[in-house]
């Protein structure tokens, strides 16, 4: 080969490396606008305008908060009846991110609710003005905007959990206590347990931390479910699982925006993206009344670092 078509050969294979480079960076850069694109996507349809909270709420700008209820009774539109929240759950999902934060909220927390004159029990704002009334006095006391709501009835999750044929769970002690409906009795140990069973786990609360025991397996329990409705062999069972679920739950949740969280979140790893904390307090007792006082200090920075827009880092706790 001579000296001239040497440089010409140099020259072709300077080029294709160039073209191969461009195109590379061009796939690069459109690969970057379909995921920022999709992620704008979700974030304009699924976080609505705040633009009626004050500055002092903590409002991250690509998450979308969510009051979980668990009640004894669900009426259609969430706010008739003489039904009790036996359950309270601030859910913030993280577009970005794609984590969750889940802060239960002690029913005995003592707080002031609108048009009445004392401090009550939380759990009272739902018996006395259904979720609305629920929702606002979530938002006043943790001054963190409430984009939607989902109610489920718990009874309801007994179906559930026998359609996906029980749910293992580690009982962490001996229970045994006559409701005035029915009896709980658990042994401790991990074990797969029926819907009547889990239902018992779940509101089991007869021991010394009462109520704040009770929401960390509430916690425990919700991701048991989870996990196994995640299961393969529990795709088969998803037509009979949503059937029951549309029985049990009311929300203001469209089914696009319900399926685009499905979706955003369905691979999601509860060890590592989800965050399970219980609103800072202690006991005490008031006029022969037993309340959840809050700790303002302490709920003030899980509030600043569990649903503010800033990346969620925790070594110890999150290190499992």
């Amino acid at each position: 080969m001579t000296k001239l078509e040497e440089k010409k050969e140099k020259k072709k294979t300077k080029k294709g490396k160039k073209k191969g480079r461009g195109f590379l960076k061009g796939l690069i850069i459109l690969v970057i606008l379909l995921v920022a694109g999709y992620f704008l996507l979700y974030k304009a349809i699924l976080v609505p305008d705040r633009s009626q909270y004050g500055g002092e709420f903590v409002a991250g700008t690509s998450r979308v908060n969510i009051l979980l209820v668990g009640a004894d009774s669900v009426d259609s539109d969430g706010s008739e009846g003489d039904a009790r929240s036996d359950t309270i759950i601030l859910a913030s999902l993280d577009l970005k991110h794609e984590t969750v934060s889940l802060l239960s909220i002690p029913r005995d927390t003592r707080v002031d609710i609108e048009g009445y004159k004392n401090k009550e029990k939380i759990n009272h704002s739902y018996n006395y003005g259904g979720i609305d009334l629920l929702k606002q006095t979530v938002e006043n006391l943790l001054l963190v905007p409430i984009d939607y709501y989902v109610i489920v009835d718990f009874e309801g999750f007994k179906d559930i959990i026998d359609i996906l044929g029980g749910v293992e769970i580690d009982v962490d002690k001996r229970m045994y206590y006559r409701t005035y409906d029915g009896l709980i009795d658990l042994q401790p140990g991990l074990q797969v347990l029926n819907g009547e069973q889990a239902l018992a786990f779940v509101r089991f609360r007869h021991e010394a931390l009462g109520d704040v025991s009770r929401v960390q397996r509430q916690q425990e329990f919700l991701k048991a479910v989870f996990a196994e409705v995640m299961q393969v062999n529990s795709i088969t069972k998803i037509p009979e699982l949503t059937e029951s679920i549309s029985e049990m739950m009311v929300t203001d949740l469209s089914n696009t925006k319900l399926t685009m969280l499905a979706m955003k979140f369905h691979d999601i790893n509860f060890d590592k993206d989800v965050f399970t904390n219980v609103l800072p307090g202690n006991f005490a007792n008031i006029e022969g009344l037993s309340y959840w006082i809050v700790n303002e200090e302490a709920k003030t920075e899980v509030i600043k670092k569990y649903f503010s827009q800033e990346p969620i880092v925790i070594e110890e706790e999150n290190s499992k």
